[in-house]
């Protein structure tokens, strides 16, 4: 998967080399709402393969790209506003996923790349909603 940050309403446009070209790419783009457009991709010759599009709302954006022998490869666009505010999105959405988190008094705490510095504070609760930390069936963010 490759993960890209765009600027809401300005075109982009996405390539990718395959073994050869005559064959027959498909696509679809996915906005935040859902299905975007779909497609046969444009064959630029010598195995590029193109697909051109605006967006028009922020969020995240898929494209996958649907091969002859059914393969798909995906793109995920982080769409907002100014590039900027996009880069953001996508930094915190890395150190939410890759950073330290711990467990603490029934609250699951992720931190910033600092190791000290928490960016997300969840209670957890079980199915009758009391504060757990082992039969975690619900996360309620505190910040």
């Amino acid at each position: 998967m490759t993960v890209i940050t765009w600027c809401l309403n300005k075109t982009i446009k996405l390539r990718i080399r395959a073994e050869r070209s005559g064959l027959d790419i498909k696509y679809r783009i996915y906005s935040p709402l859902g299905l975007f457009d779909e497609g046969n991709a444009i064959d630029e010759g010598n195995g590029l393969y193109s697909v051109v599009f605006t967006p028009n709302e922020q969020g995240i954006w898929r494209v996958e790209w649907i091969f002859p022998d059914d393969f798909i490869l995906d793109h995920t666009l982080v769409v907002d506003t100014h590039l900027h505010t996009a880069i953001e999105k996508l930094e915190y959405l890395r150190k939410f996923l890759s950073n330290r988190w711990k467990i603490e008094n029934a609250k699951l705490i992720v931190y910033d790349d600092d190791g000290v510095t928490p960016i997300r504070v969840f209670r957890l609760l079980d199915k009758e909603g009391r504060p757990s930390e082992i039969e975690v069936y619900d996360r309620i963010p505190e910040s």
